[in-house]
């Protein structure tokens, strides 16, 4: 049995905007020393580095709109249907590798995804007009049981607001929700400060 979890990201408060510098999802169980990385979406960057440039530089960036589900999938080459001249850019929906059946995030016909999409199609801020994303993943067996569990890390930076007459220079206030199959897993209002979270979830 597979399990097809979403992820849902949401930047609930008006006239500003915010950046997400990495996303990681790892797995482990109680039997486990070290948890295993299941996927990444972006890189880990050290601010102290001496090639340090962004930490949203590898990412996409927003496409100022609301995209209804079920999104559209930026596809590499080698993939059966990648057209390098009609091919999706970043959306609200970003989709890791695996085979989405039908009515999985309002599909129509199924969806098979060789390729995790390019982390330059995650869309890199949450703004006013584009205040969500989602990322679409799949669990095989091994990795959904009662003893297993997930770990989501990610970070916020790069913070802003915005009110007339002029802009904000701060990082601004924030209110964060992220959903997990559409149950609530973290609400945190007033983010004001480039922040890291890690938060633990059931896998079962």
């Amino acid at each position: 049995m597979k399990s097809k979890p979403t992820l849902f990201f949401r930047n609930t408060i008006s006239r500003s905007a915010l950046g997400s510098g990495l996303f990681a999802l790892a797995l482990s169980s109680f039997s486990q020393a070290v948890p295993v990385t299941l996927w990444q979406i972006g890189e880990d960057k050290d601010p102290y580095t001496r090639n340090y440039d962004s930490p949203t530089a590898d990412l996409g960036d927003t496409n100022y709109a609301i995209d209804a589900a079920p999104g559209k999938v930026t596809r590499l080459p080698g993939d059966p249907l990648y057209n390098s001249t009609n091919n999706p850019t970043a959306d609200d929906h970003f989709y890791l590798a695996g085979t989405y059946p039908i009515g999985f995030n309002s599909l129509t016909s199924q969806l098979v995804v060789p390729n995790a999409e390019p982390a330059k199609s995650y869309e890199a801020y949450l703004r006013n007009s584009d205040p969500a994303n989602s990322i679409h993943f799949i669990l095989n067996a091994t990795q959904v049981t009662s003893q297993s569990r997930l770990r989501l890390s990610f970070e916020l930076v790069n913070g802003g607001s915005y009110s007339a007459p002029t802009n904000g220079d701060d990082f601004g206030k924030h209110n964060i929700e992220i959903r997990f199959n559409n149950t609530l897993i973290l609400q945190r209002n007033g983010v004001d400060r480039d922040s890291r979270f890690n938060i633990d979830i059931p896998a079962a």
